[in-house]
């Protein structure tokens, strides 16, 4: 019997792995780790539709840092986007809420300050002085609380080869979310950047690439980078854990955008439908603790399943980077409406 090994759970914590084949050897490892890579588990709830029944702390998932990969390639792709770079930016600029704010009288200024003028004929009347100070003057400031999670499907479907271009999706998959991270940081939003892949309720393994306070660095783009599609998609948990970092932000916009290759899918579920419906309720537990979903999907059969878990107009199909533009207007009027 081999045992897989998970080299980020660490000692002491709820043992996990995976019979590969059976042998007469038969032997269970534990896992360990580096005592500065260590991971505390978190547990979350899963929903079982056919039963009516969530369960509590049914599954489990380990956060740690995502693998170093390649050091340069976050410039190469930006310099190959330059146009749809440019209108992520226009996007996430329009998801500021701007407010005027207003100096009183002012010698120069955009319109009568009515207050103050009221005051100047009340001077003239009473034979003193007026104050020269009659207008207003305004500028526009940008509501900048608005806290993104760009959530990155990272199971093995991720690996098949995109039609059009012949590359893998999760190629196509990390780039497009290098240069929503870069616009939307360029913008003043705050951003988080993970992915997951699971194996079995008991490890759900959440790779992050940057933390909300993390700079956006060469290091956070080679965590990026280093994403490797394996395994399999339990969504709902995922989608449980992003909710809870997102509530702890002191914004009250707040959005998950996940990019992903296909509907939830996992080595211990037989029920199709059963992953599917439980990350339908991830994501309504998360709007209704105002918390905002949309989907990427770059399967284009995602039609069939998409609109289950997130709704009508809550997820676009995206057959090729090229393609985005024309939709990234559905995309930022939705996100607008957080």
């Amino acid at each position: 019997m081999a045992v897989t090994e998970y080299p980020w759970i660490s000692k002491g914590d709820e043992i996990g792995y995976r019979i590969e084949e059976v042998t007469e050897e038969a032997r269970l490892a534990f896992l360990q780790t580096r005592e500065e890579e260590e991971s505390h588990p978190e547990r979350y709830p899963e929903w079982f539709a056919r039963l009516g029944v969530k369960r509590e702390n049914w599954s489990v998932v380990y956060e740690r840092n995502a693998e170093i990969g390649e050091v340069d390639w976050a410039s190469a792709v930006i310099a190959k986007n330059p146009s749809l770079l440019s209108k992520l930016r226009r996007g996430f600029g329009g998801l500021r809420r701007q407010r005027l704010r207003l100096l009183r009288k002012q010698e120069t200024g955009d319109e009568l300050d009515l207050d103050a003028a009221l005051m100047v004929m009340a001077d003239i009347r009473n034979g003193k002085a007026p104050d020269p100070r009659v207008l207003l003057h305004s500028w526009p400031d940008y509501d900048r609380g608005f806290a993104l999670s760009l959530l990155l499907d990272l199971s093995e479907l991720m690996n098949r080869l995109d039609t059009f271009t012949g590359r893998p999706m999760l190629e196509l998959s990390r780039e497009l979310a290098l240069l929503f991270a870069v616009a939307a940081i360029d913008l003043g939003l705050e951003v988080s950047l993970a992915g997951f892949q699971s194996q079995g309720r008991h490890l759900v393994d959440y790779q992050i690439a940057k933390r909300f306070e993390e700079p956006f660095d060469a290091v956070a783009k080679s965590r990026l980078a280093g994403f490797k599609g394996r395994y399999s998609t339990r969504m709902g948990t995922a989608i449980r854990h992003a909710t809870k970092s997102l509530l702890g932000r002191g914004t009250h916009n707040r959005a998950i955008v996940i990019v992903t290759d296909g509907e939830p899918s996992d080595i211990d579920v037989f029920d199709p439908d059963h992953l599917l419906l439980d990350a339908r309720d991830a994501v309504i537990e998360a709007r209704r603790r105002r918390v905002q979903m949309f989907c990427v999907n770059i399967d284009p059969h995602a039609d069939r399943y998409a609109k289950v878990v997130f709704g009508e107009n809550r997820f676009l199909v995206l057959e090729s980077l090229r393609n985005l533009p024309r939709l990234l207007p559905q995309l930022f009027k939705y996100l607008g409406g957080c």
